[in-house]
C-alpha cells in the first residue's frame, strides 16, 4: 500500500449544513456530502489511510505458505481475510446484528491518480476516479468492524452504486452481476489514521482486490479489518516474530 496523503482535499459542500454531535478528526477529515447522481469535486487524489508502515505484504499464495505471519491466526480469521465471499455477510453472521454501512466519502478524484494503488491507476488509464470511503458497523452501538475504500471509473460508477448506503456487494447482486473477485494480496501493518477511525490499536490486517466484470476490472477495493473483530475470531496477533516470516515484503 502506499503511503498516507499530506496534502489538503476539497470539495463542493451545500450552503445549508445539518449539525450534529462532535465527530473525532479523521470523520471531519474524510467525511463527504453525497449528492444524488453528483459526486463533489476534489482537485487532489483525496487522503485515504494506508499503511504508513508495512509489517508485512504478500500474494494469496504467499499468504498461505506455512512461514507466512497468517499462518499464525485462527482459523477464523484466516476465513475473514481470505474469503472471496461478501464481508457485510461474514460479519452479519458473526455479529447476529445488522451492518450498516457509513459513507465517510464519496467524491470525484479526476484524472491525478498520483499515490493511488498500482491497482487503481491501470484500471483507470487516463479517465477520471471516484474514490468511495466507508466504515462498516454493527449494530446497535455502531462499532466499526471494517474500514474500506474503493475507486470506480466516474462514468461508470452510477451504473453501480444507486444507493450509496447498501454495501458494493449487495448493490452488485441485486443487478445479477457475475462477479470475480481477484485479491491482490494480504497486507499487515500500522496507521494512526486507522486507529483513529476504527478505535482500535494496530497492527491491521488488510487485502486489496479486484472485481472484474465481462473481463473487464470493475473496481479496486482496499478493506482493513479491525481488532474489535477478535472477540468473535480469535486474537488476530501474529504468533511468529517478523524475522521468521517469508515471503513477502517485511
Amino acid at each position: 500500500m502506499t503511503s498516507l496523503h499530506s496534502e489538503r482535499t476539497f470539495c463542493v459542500r451545500p450552503r445549508s449544513r445539518t449539525v450534529s454531535a462532535p465527530k473525532p478528526p479523521a470523520f471531519r477529515e474524510l467525511r463527504r456530502t453525497l449528492r444524488q447522481d453528483r459526486y463533489p469535486r476534489v482537485w487532489k487524489p483525496a487522503a485515504w489511510p494506508s499503511y504508513q508502515s508495512t509489517l508485512w505484504q504478500g500474494s494469496e499464495r504467499e499468504a498461505l505458505e506455512i512461514e507466512s505471519p497468517l499462518q499464525g491466526l485462527t482459523p477464523p480469521w484466516k476465513v475473514m481475510v481470505m474469503s472471496d465471499g461478501s464481508v457485510t455477510r461474514h460479519l452479519h453472521l458473526l455479529t447476529g446484528t445488522p451492518i450498516t454501512v457509513d459513507c465517510l466519502q464519496m467524491a470525484d478524484i479526476g484524472r491525478d491518480h498520483a499515490g493511488l494503488p498500482v491497482a487503481a491507476q491501470h484500471m483507470a488509464g487516463g479517465d477520471a476516479l471516484v474514490q468511495r470511503q466507508v466504515l462498516l458497523r454493527h449494530m446497535p452501538d455502531r462499532e466499526p468492524l471494517v474500514y474500506a475504500c474503493s475507486w470506480w471509473k466516474a462514468e461508470e460508477v452510477g451504473q453501480y452504486l444507486k444507493d450509496s448506503s447498501k454495501p458494493i456487494w449487495v448493490s452488485l447482486s441485486q443487478e445479477r452481476m457475475e462477479l470475480h473477485r481477484d485479491i491482490q494480496f494480504i497486507s499487515l501493518g500500522h496507521s494512526s489514521k486507522l486507529e483513529e477511525l476504527l478505535g482500535q490499536s494496530g497492527p491491521f490486517w488488510g487485502r486489496q482486490y479486484l472485481f472484474w466484470h465481462n473481463r473487464q476490472p470493475l473496481t479496486v477495493i482496499d478493506e482493513v479489518f479491525s481488532p474489535a473483530l477478535d472477540k468473535y475470531l480469535g486474537s488476530s496477533a501474529p504468533s511468529m516474530q517478523p524475522q521468521a516470516w517469508k515471503p513477502g515484503l517485511h
